[in-house]
């Protein structure tokens, strides 16, 4: 099962993330963001720290996973490439591992400013979780 893709929007990027659990499209949903900013075959996951989040429902609580990715980035310059998500009952606790961005090592990609609840959407099927967003590039 492949963990993302993008899709076409006309000003922004799309993302569909895909997952065995809610936990795993969460983490490739983080891997996706990840991956307009830079390349994170290139990232180290030499850091780790702590994400927590609590939402109404699951939108909500993809809308605030989401966005604390971006603060890191934007306030400690922190970009990650591995993520272990544990949801219950609408939230998440998260461990996030990777390392400062730095431009010498680090293909700069494409700024992500917000995440947006345009065309988010959370399903479940028999073949598992499928999750789709388009953030504010």
């Amino acid at each position: 099962m492949k963990k993302y893709e993008f899709f076409e929007h006309t000003a922004d990027i799309g993302i569909k993330a895909y997952g065995k659990t809610i936990e795993e499209a969460f983490e490739n949903s983080a891997l996706g963001i990840t991956n307009i900013i830079t390349n994170t075959e290139q990232v180290e996951p030499t850091k780790q720290i702590q994400i927590k989040a609590e939402a109404e429902n699951l939108q909500a609580l993809l809308y605030e996973w989401l966005e604390e990715i971006i603060i890191k980035f934007d306030t400690k310059r922190l970009i990650f490439s591995k993520f272990k998500v544990e949801i219950e009952n609408n939230k998440l606790k998260a461990t996030c591992r990777g390392e400062e961005f730095n431009t010498d090592k680090h293909i700069v990609g494409t700024e992500v400013k917000a995440i947006t609840y345009h065309m988010m959407n959370i399903e479940e099927s028999k073949k598992g979780w499928e999750i789709s967003f388009v953030p504010d590039i």
